[in-house]
């Protein structure tokens, strides 16, 4: 019986690790290339109501998520996993700065023209 058990359970195990390179191999969500959008939750608002107090509308005047975070009273990696998602529906664009470490984060035109509050209760 216990080599039964442990035959089923490597089974598993290896059945998972497929699922997991199966996902790899295709893409998937990684870096900070996102496949979609998030829904609108209050973390989500905080994000963009931010980045409008911040005028963080193109690329010269883009902040970082350590800059975000503060104005928003959330984390850089809360800040950073909303706006990579933002991206992928055209609302946030992710700028790489030459002389920063990391990447920062501006509306584009479509989401500065969005209201968060709005978006959130539709």
């Amino acid at each position: 019986m216990a080599t039964a058990t442990k035959t089923k359970k490597s089974a598993t195990k290896s059945a998972k690790k497929s699922k997991k390179s199966a996902k790899k191999a295709t893409g998937g969500d990684s870096g900070i290339s996102r496949s979609r959008d998030t829904k609108w939750t209050d973390k989500k608002v905080s994000v963009f109501k931010a980045l409008k107090a911040l005028k963080a509308f193109d690329s010269g005047s883009a902040k970082s998520a350590k800059v975000i975070s503060k104005k928003a009273g959330l984390e850089t990696k809360d800040v950073r996993h909303y706006c990579y998602h933002a991206q992928a529906s055209g609302l946030v664009k992710v700028v790489d700065v030459e002389d920063s470490r990391g990447y920062s984060f501006h509306l584009t035109k479509a989401g500065k023209e969005i209201d968060p509050v709005k978006a959130a209760k539709a």
